[in-house]
């Protein structure tokens, strides 16, 4: 009699664990089969399966410092605009409504741009405790085929 349970019970968990590992195996959001989390740290850089996955969790804002043309051109879901070539108080007035504990990372369009690197040290300067930088910036974001959104 325990014989005829078990068996049965052990090829549908084996069925269900197999379906379940190939459905996520093919998922283009697939999840890690063992989970790595991003410990993000002040001064942080980010590479783009870090920081893809940092968007993919809700665990920080996005902040783009590229100009604007480029931002409506196409930017990380949820950024928001800060470009680098505003004056330093219009800089700040956008910064002003975003809680200085929030978790935050600054891009721009690649490694050789350096605005996402000052625009981060300027916040932190302000008060900003949890800045981190996605070093390779929208560049690698668009070379990998992460989600955009356009303006």
């Amino acid at each position: 009699m325990r014989n005829k349970i078990i068996k049965p019970a052990i090829l549908i968990l084996a069925v269900s664990f197999a379906s379940g590992y190939l459905f996520n195996l093919l998922s283009e959001d697939s999840l890690p089969i063992i989970y790595k989390p991003v410990n993000l740290e002040p001064g942080m850089n980010l590479d783009g399966e870090q920081a893809y996955r940092v968007l993919r969790e809700k665990r920080a804002l996005f902040i783009d410092a590229r100009y604007d043309k480029e931002y409506r051109a196409g930017h990380i879901p949820g950024a928001i605009s800060v470009p680098a070539n505003l004056p330093r108080d219009e800089t700040t007035a956008r910064l002003k409504p975003i809680a200085r504990d929030t978790i935050i990372v600054v891009y721009c369009s690649s490694a050789s741009c350096l605005s996402a690197r000052r625009l981060a040290g300027f916040m932190t300067y302000l008060g900003f405790r949890h800045v981190a930088v996605y070093l390779d910036g929208f560049d690698e974001w668009q070379q990998l085929n992460y989600p955009l959104e356009k303006e």
